[in-house]
């Protein structure tokens, strides 16, 4: 008849299994022991030499298989290291592990060439040759090359660049003829490519619609002092708005475009009312225009000289129109004179 070997257990135990006879597992194990294909488990990871490993310590120690070795934390491998995929799809890496103030580090070839890895900074390319990015193919073409050389950090673009509709911004004024020009760059050159033209630009006028080309319109007209007038510097005919206005405007549609670079303003001398609050307009369609100068300037009706104001912008417009938004005085405001001195194109 069959004999246990272990002997009975006794229950009551809740330390650990007692043989018949007070005996304990751990001192009549003396023989190796079959398991018979069965599984031995909740085997805590070894810390001696000669403890069990588990499977989780094999896997944690293991790095790499090269030439038949197997790699564990602290070697060295002095051949190439290569993944093979076979059944699987994945292979990884790198650490993900990282915690505050560790740092993981890729050398390439030596310390000052090497990727680095710290958590909550950017990832740190460091190199002393520059970074050449390449692409290969039916023909190898180089891409961009981040630093030129150990002393120069420039960078060097062998494709066209694609900005897909973004800015290419905070650009330094050009110097050489190949450099890239600014906004700035151009609009100063464009207006002093421009010889400014120092007679004015309008002629004295005989009607609203004139024979010279010029079309005048204002918001409003008192009896006997149409828009036209306010181009001719008469000081007894010049151009009135309807009874008790305080704002109106007067405007210009020119022949054709042209950049004005200074305008002359003088409000009316009868009855005097001094503008006090005024802009300057540009359109292309007569509907929406586009501010060039706003001032609060008083334009006084008893001035004895037009004042003259510079324009900044280079832009061209067909349609000027003077917006008065506040006067003081008696009677309605008008304009003696309004002028335009433009670049000759």
């Amino acid at each position: 008849m069959p004999v246990d070997k272990f002997g009975r257990t006794d229950v009551r135990s809740k330390v650990e299994r007692i043989v018949s006879g007070g005996v304990t597992l751990s001192k009549i194990i003396q023989s190796d022991i079959n398991l018979g294909s069965y599984k031995l488990f909740n085997v805590k990871d070894p810390t001696d030499n000669q403890d069990a490993a588990t499977k989780n310590y094999v896997d944690r120690t293991t790095t790499a298989v090269a030439n038949d070795k197997v790699l564990k934390r602290g070697d060295t491998m002095t051949s190439n290291l290569l993944f093979r995929f076979d059944d699987d799809h994945l292979r990884m890496l790198g650490c993900n592990e990282m915690v505050e103030n560790k740092s993981f580090h890729i050398y390439l070839g030596n310390e000052r060439n090497q990727i680095k890895c710290q958590l909550n900074n950017p990832i740190l390319i460091q190199t002393t040759e520059g970074l050449l990015l390449r692409q290969t193919g039916q023909t190898r073409s180089d891409i961009i090359r981040f630093g030129k050389e150990t002393d120069d950090p420039r960078t060097d673009v062998y494709q066209d660049v694609v900005m897909n509709q973004h800015f290419i911004a905070d650009l330094h004024e050009p110097h050489n003829q190949q450099d890239a020009a600014t906004k700035n760059y151009v609009d100063s050159t464009v207006l002093t490519a421009h010889r400014k033209n120092m007679s004015g630009y309008i002629p004295a006028l005989e009607s609203n619609p004139s024979c010279t080309g010029f079309v005048i319109t204002a918001s409003s007209s008192a009896n006997g002092k149409p828009a036209y007038k306010t181009f001719n510097n008469q000081e007894a005919e010049c151009w009135v708005t309807s009874r008790n206005s305080i704002s109106g405007w007067p405007q210009i549609k020119c022949p054709e475009r042209v950049a004005v670079w200074r305008i002359a303003l003088k409000a009316r001398n009868i009855d005097p009312r001094n503008i006090t609050a005024w802009s300057f307009a540009g359109s292309n369609s007569d509907d929406m225009f586009t501010t060039i100068l706003t001032s609060t300037d008083v334009l006084e009706g008893s001035a004895t000289a037009p004042s003259f104001f510079n324009i900044t912008t280079s832009d061209a417009y067909q349609y000027y129109r003077l917006i008065i938004t506040a006067s003081t005085g008696s009677n309605d405001v008008g304009v003696q004179l309004m002028q335009l001195y433009v670049y000759d194109m």
